[in-house]
């Protein structure tokens, strides 16, 4: 999974997609999300990061999949809160 690449129109998301990719990858050890929710994020994630997706519509798609107050889906609120955590990491690097 590290080794999909991207050719991102817009050069800010490359660091995105590389932070992304070391948070959620699922065989990634950089966090300690448990697998199982690595695995519905990356499936979640990956589709919308296509080449010409900017870095707004990203964080939008994040938010909007892993908010806690978000519609119901694979995930608990508990599991979302931890996703969610991760934002500032993902989206500003820090």
């Amino acid at each position: 999974m590290e080794n999909i690449q991207i050719s991102f129109v817009e050069p800010e998301m490359r660091p995105i997609f590389e932070r992304f990719k070391l948070l959620f990858a699922p065989n990634s050890a950089a966090s300690d999300i448990p697998f199982d929710v690595k695995v519905c994020v990356w499936i979640r994630m990956i589709y919308a990061l296509h080449p010409t997706v900017k870095p707004r519509e990203i964080r939008s798609h994040f938010i909007k999949c892993f908010h806690p107050d978000a519609g119901v889906h694979v995930l608990n609120v508990a599991e979302k809160t931890k996703v969610m955590a991760t934002h500032d990491r993902i989206f500003k690097g820090s």
